[in-house]
């Protein structure tokens, strides 16, 4: 698996990583299935652009992007299909909005957890410099590692703060809201 630096100032991720989020976390949350594969992944691609498409208009998605609230919208509609098609039930939550405000580095460590958990996508929402969705693969002490179309990338963790604490010094800056940070994984059966 290729790594690649994010330097946000050089090359913005692409636009399609509104639409593409929920497949990226789907396909993560599936794992290996016998009946799923690439093309199925297309289609099901294909029909989250549809309905981006009906909730607020797909060239509005792409040039202004996707609210929580959309790309929530985006992964129920997801889930239905999946569970309508292949009988796999998938769940969501908003862990950050349990308890109570914490700094970054102590966020972090409570979301590494969930991005280990097989089977479970952690979806994040980046602010800031960086006005991106992405599906973390692993929460790291330093870094963030990040799985979109544009392949994998990680954001330093010093260049990252919470939406509730002060502008960082650094040149580069991607906040991470509360309410932005979804966690995507299969029901139990």
């Amino acid at each position: 698996m290729r790594i690649a630096t994010f330097d946000v100032q050089e090359s913005p991720p692409s636009p399609s990583c509104r639409a593409r989020t929920p497949r990226c976390a789907v396909r993560l949350t599936i794992g290996p299935h016998p009946k799923i594969g690439g093309e199925v992944y297309d289609h099901l691609f294909s029909k989250i652009v549809k309905k981006t498409n009906q909730i607020m208009g797909i060239d509005k998605a792409m040039t202004e992007g996707v609210s929580t609230a959309v790309l929530l919208q985006l992964i129920k509609f997801t889930s239905a299909e999946v569970e309508r098609e292949f009988d796999i039930g998938l769940t969501y939550d908003l862990p950050l909005l349990k308890g109570r405000r914490l700094p970054v580095r102590a966020t972090l460590a409570r979301l590494r957890p969930l991005a280990q958990q097989p089977n479970s996508a952690l979806i994040v929402g980046l602010g800031g410099d960086l006005d991106h969705w992405s599906v973390a693969l692993s929460v790291g002490q330093g870094f963030l590692k990040l799985f979109d179309s544009n392949g994998t990338s990680h954001i330093w963790v010093s260049r990252i703060r919470m939406s509730h604490e002060k502008r960082l010094r650094a040149a580069v800056e991607c906040v991470i809201g509360r309410g932005s940070v979804i966690h995507l994984s299969r029901a139990a059966s």
